[in-house]
């Protein structure tokens, strides 16, 4: 995976943390949540839908106690991040 992607991953995870859109567990931080959304992509088939897949992992996330984003939050997260 490009190095451009993983930052990118990680300001998205810690841009949602920054907005309150992602609650972590105690004791989680945004860079290992980021870490496993990553580790996710790996194995991922194609990666079309950035927003859907990254809302998909952090629901499953062990490190995430509450998701308020919407698949259009992280979307708009991403494009914020992009421009």
């Amino acid at each position: 995976m490009s190095h451009r992607i993983a930052g990118i991953v990680r300001a998205v995870v810690v841009e949602l943390h920054a907005r309150e859109l992602v609650a972590l567990v105690p004791g989680a931080s945004p860079e290992a949540l980021a870490d496993e959304v990553l580790a996710a992509m790996q194995t991922a088939p194609a990666f079309a839908a950035a927003g859907p897949f990254i809302a998909g992992v952090l629901l499953r996330s062990p490190l995430v106690e509450e998701l308020y984003a919407e698949d259009r939050d992280i979307t708009r997260v991403l494009n914020d991040l992009g421009s």
